[in-house]
């Protein structure tokens, strides 16, 4: 099941810098083997993110990290430690089962500063 929308109330952070170009591709697996490039329906490339979801409390404050929550991309953007990003454009939720609990990989067009349009 995939759920699509617009709008995902969700913020991301790194304490660590990163380029644009340095974002990995993502992968597809095929019985534990590596099978090619992962791509979204229109055959755009996936980029992994080592953004780490943040749970916010009722005023808006973060309070914990979620590890239960990936992010994936297909424009990557530089990332600035400490700075909040949320994902933006078209926006791609997949529920997975991981060591028994739910969990969720997020695919994104794009990501942009909390703040920014």
């Amino acid at each position: 099941m995939r759920i699509k929308t617009n709008e995902l109330d969700i913020i991301f952070s790194s304490l660590i810098a990163r380029k644009a170009a340095d974002f990995d591709q993502k992968k597809n697996w095929t019985d534990g083997k590596e099978d090619g490039i992962k791509t979204d329906e229109q055959g755009r490339v996936i980029y992994r993110t080592d953004l780490q979801a943040l749970v916010l409390d009722d005023n808006g404050n973060p309070t914990r990290v979620d590890s239960n929550i990936s992010l994936s991309v297909l424009e990557p953007t530089d990332i600035t430690p400490a700075t909040q990003y949320r994902a933006a454009g078209t926006i791609t939720v997949s529920p997975f089962l991981r060591n028994g609990r739910i969990s969720y990989s997020i695919t994104a067009e794009k990501l942009v500063a909390v703040g920014t349009k």
